[in-house]
């Protein structure tokens, strides 16, 4: 004899919807929307290279081509010397040379041409995950955004200003790049600007120290003015700020 069966066997439509509704769930589950694309690691496209001049020469005769126009300045010559021995960009020193002496050219000696056309040296190289080497090239783009913005070159700029975000569009995890979009603005929003270090080197009358902790808020302001200000600080209060730092320095 037959045993009885346990229920009521599904009729055959029933069996093809649910088999059906099956389908369609996993289907939910498996295929998500495709992520949007991060952008490529390999570099600059070729169009927004256009817009930064071509390397003339070697990178070794444009650190000389600089260094020959100010004869007279220690920190140039000294930068100079140790890149004339060659230069090596995936060297994390050789790159920290080569910001510091874009930024010596500009901040000191008030020499927009030579500064940008040592910057461009680390401008053009692609983010490769190392946070260190990163730090100079990055902060030789912001100063080179904010060079082209005072030059009228807001193209030029603004070319520069993509090349300083884009490891940031980089994380293909839509949760990571959530919290770190959230870990970034707070940064911005709460930059170190080195307030107490800066009012300890005034009341100690200590000018040298005081210089180079200015040095180092202007390099922050740079960098928030690159991103285009933040939720607390807008581009002209930046402006005002970064101009009032560049006067205390070069004074």
């Amino acid at each position: 004899p037959e045993l009885p069966a346990s229920g009521p066997s599904p009729e055959p439509e029933e069996e093809v919807r649910d088999a059906t509704e099956s389908d369609n769930t996993a289907a939910a589950v498996v295929v998500p929307p495709q992520p949007v694309a991060p952008p490529a690691v390999s570099g600059p496209s070729d169009a927004e290279l256009a817009l930064i001049p071509a390397l003339e020469g070697t990178p070794e005769s444009v650190v000389e081509a600089a260094a020959e126009a100010h004869p007279g300045a220690v920190g140039v010559l000294l930068l100079s010397e140790r890149l004339a021995k060659g230069i090596n960009t995936k060297s994390g020193s050789c790159l920290k040379d080569l910001s510091d002496l874009a930024h010596e050219l500009f901040v000191t000696l008030k020499d927009a041409d030579n500064a940008l056309a040592v910057a461009d040296l680390l401008n053009v190289l692609p983010f490769d995950g190392n946070p260190d080497r990163w730090a100079s090239v990055e902060s030789s783009l912001a100063l080179s955004s904010y060079i082209c913005r005072q030059l009228g070159q807001d193209q030029r700029a603004g070319i520069y200003e993509k090349f300083l975000r884009a490891p940031e569009a980089m994380e293909t995890d839509p949760f990571k790049a959530r919290i770190n979009a959230k870990v970034r603005q707070r940064s911005l929003n709460e930059p170190n600007l080195y307030d107490k270090e800066i009012f300890r080197s005034i009341d100690n009358a200590n000018p040298d120290a005081e210089r180079e902790w200015r040095l180092l808020r202007l390099e922050a302001l740079l960098f928030l003015r690159a991103h285009g200000g933040s939720e607390t600080v807008g581009t002209v209060e930046l402006e005002r700020r970064i101009g009032n730092e560049l006067e205390s320095v070069r004074a």
